[in-house]
């Protein structure tokens, strides 16, 4: 007999398979179930996610006493910051749109209202018109702003 002819042989044995995977697994899933049904078990849905700074808000602003061509007005802002950081309130004004700013005070302190008494006078008393405030508000991380107008009357008071 040549050598393709011969019969090959090949081994047969049983090779023990580990069944130690097949029963931790079964074991985790019946925990799993009775962890549930218990109520030992939670999921819980994802939790919204808050910025570790809330920018501060202008809750209010107005003027009061405006009256006259001079500018003799209260400025009033009411601010808020959530996180309770201390806050800059810087004030501005200016006598028309393309005017330059100018500052003309600021406070330093928490949530609340500040006034700022502007005595302000236009070039010619005579004229009415519009003028223009801003205040800007920064917690030292986040930073709001805002314009407003106010007209004068063009009378003596």
């Amino acid at each position: 007999m040549s050598e393709e002819e011969k019969p090959k042989v090949v081994e047969k044995g049983l090779k023990k398979k580990s069944t130690w995977g097949f029963v931790i697994v079964v074991i985790i899933l019946i925990m799993a179930v009775l962890g549930f049904a218990t109520g030992k078990i939670h999921v819980n849905p994802e939790k919204e996610v808050l910025p570790t700074n809330y920018a501060p808000e202008i809750k209010y602003a107005y003027e009061t006493n405006l009256s006259s061509v001079k500018g003799d007005i209260t400025i009033v802002v009411g601010v808020e910051d959530k996180d309770g950081d201390r806050m800059n309130i810087q004030f501005w004004i200016r006598e028309s749109a393309s005017a330059p700013w100018k500052g003309i005070g600021n406070f330093e302190g928490g949530n609340g209202s500040y006034p700022m008494k502007v005595s302000y006078m236009r070039n010619s008393s005579s004229i009415k018109g519009t003028c223009y405030w801003r205040v800007d508000v920064t917690d030292y991380k986040e930073f709001v702003s805002e314009e407003h107008e106010f007209k004068f009357t063009g009378r003596e008071v």
